[in-house]
């Protein structure tokens, strides 16, 4: 598993809490160290992939919307 997803299975186990508290749910958990000065970078990348993941559901929303009713199912299909 990689580091940003450990990372971001702790924040929704725990929440907003202090690095060193997330390093060490990873360390117990999944047997993985990962430095509490790190945690810090590896959450702000889980949130703006969250933001990013929200923008790209919303863009596509709008998108469905403005096509006319019989080219939304081809829009939905993958290419």
């Amino acid at each position: 598993m990689k580091k940003i997803d450990l990372v971001r299975e702790a924040l929704m186990v725990l929440g907003e809490v202090p690095s060193w508290h997330i390093a060490d749910y990873i360390e117990e958990k999944f047997d993985v160290s990962i430095p509490p000065a790190v945690i810090p970078i590896l959450a702000a990348s889980v949130r703006e992939l969250d933001m990013l993941e929200r923008f790209r559901e919303q863009a596509k929303s709008m998108v469905q919307a403005a096509l006319p009713a019989g080219k939304r199912k081809e829009f939905l299909q993958p290419a």
